[in-house]
C-alpha cells in the first residue's frame, strides 16, 4: 500500500472547525468543486501535490509535501530517447542488449524507470 501524502481526516477536521462548504473550500484553494468532494468521499485517493498544497493552504494547515525532484537531462539524453522512440521493437531490443553488455548488467539486475524520461519530454 502506497502511502498517502495527506491526511485526510485532518482535512475534514479543519473543514468542520472552519464552517468551510465545499463551494467555499473550493474557490478558497482554487481547484474545482468536484475535484474536491471526490478527494474528501474517497473516489480520488491519489490526487495531484499542487492540488494538496492548494487545498492545506485553504485550509490553514502547515504541511510539507516531500516532492522527488525531477531529474534533469541534457539535450543529447533528450535526443536519444526521442530517438529510441521511433525505431522498432528489434532495434530497441539491440540498442538494450549493448547497453547492459557496456555496463556489464543484465536485463534481470537492472530496473530502467522510463517514468522520469516521459514526464520531461
Amino acid at each position: 500500500m502506497e502511502e498517502q501524502y495527506f491526511d485526510l481526516n485532518k482535512w475534514k477536521k479543519y473543514k468542520e472547525q472552519n464552517n468551510f462548504t465545499f463551494e467555499e473550500l473550493s474557490k478558497r484553494a482554487g481547484v474545482k468543486i468536484s475535484g474536491l468532494k471526490d478527494i474528501f468521499i474517497g473516489i480520488t485517493k491519489d490526487p495531484r501535490i499542487s492540488s494538496v498544497v492548494k487545498i492545506e493552504q485553504a485550509l490553514g494547515i502547515r504541511h510539507y509535501v516531500a516532492v522527488t525532484p525531477t531529474p534533469q537531462f541534457s539535450s543529447d539524453e533528450i535526443k536519444l530517447v526521442q530517438m529510441y522512440r521511433q525505431v522498432s521493437q528489434t532495434w530497441k531490443e539491440n540498442v538494450m542488449s549493448t547497453l547492459y553488455a557496456a555496463l556489464g548488467k543484465t536485463k534481470e539486475v537492472e530496473n530502467i524507470s522510463n517514468s522520469s524520461f516521459k514526464k520531461t519530454l
